[in-house]
C-alpha cells in the first residue's frame, strides 16, 4: 500500500495510508501496471470488477496520467543503450 499527494505541480509517493485522503484506488499489481502503460482503460477495469474507486473521480482522471510510464520501462526491459534516463531527485 502506498499513497500520494499531488500539490503545487509535484508528485510525492509514501509507503503507507494517507491520513485524509480524497481519493482511494483499490487494484492489484498488475491491472496498476495495465493502467500506467495504457493497456487497460480505467473505464474498462472498473466495469470488469478490477478498479474501485472510493472519492472524487475528477481526482482520478487527473492523476492516473500522472503514473504513466512506457510499456517497456514498466515490464524492466531497456531498449537501446542511452535510451535510459536517469531518474531525477526531489
Amino acid at each position: 500500500m502506498f499513497h500520494a499527494r499531488v500539490a503545487d505541480g509535484r508528485l510525492e509517493t509514501r509507503l503507507g495510508a494517507a491520513d485524509h485522503p480524497d481519493l482511494v484506488v483499490t487494484t492489484d499489481p498488475g491491472t496498476l501496471q495495465r493502467l500506467a502503460t495504457g493497456g487497460l482503460a480505467p473505464r474498462e477495469a472498473l466495469r470488469a470488477g478490477r478498479l474501485e474507486i472510493d472519492g472524487d473521480r475528477a481526482s482520478f482522471d487527473g492523476s492516473i496520467e500522472l503514473f504513466s510510464v512506457p510499456p517497456r520501462a514498466a515490464t524492466g526491459r531497456a531498449g537501446s543503450r542511452g535510451s535510459r534516463r536517469p531518474a531525477r531527485r526531489a
